[in-house]
């Protein structure tokens, strides 16, 4: 969908928000996780897991464009 541009501004700053919120749970949940699983395999597993998240994402914005939900 397109943003009319008077709104642009307050759809960064959610944006923004979301990313300032997400970076502390983030911290919470994979500091202590660091301490018990190898570094290396929290990244590989976060890898996946934003591909597999990224390419849903894509085929449900497909289907909705098909008019199927």
């Amino acid at each position: 969908e397109k943003v009319e541009e008077e709104y642009l501004g307050r759809v960064f700053s959610v944006f923004g928000l979301i990313h300032m919120i997400a970076m502390p749970i983030g911290m919470l949940v994979f500091g202590p996780l660091s301490n018990t699983v190898d570094a290396s395999l929290l990244i590989l597993f976060s890898g996946i897991g934003m591909v597999a998240i990224s390419m849903l994402v894509f085929l449900k914005r497909d289907f909705i464009k098909l008019g199927i939900k």
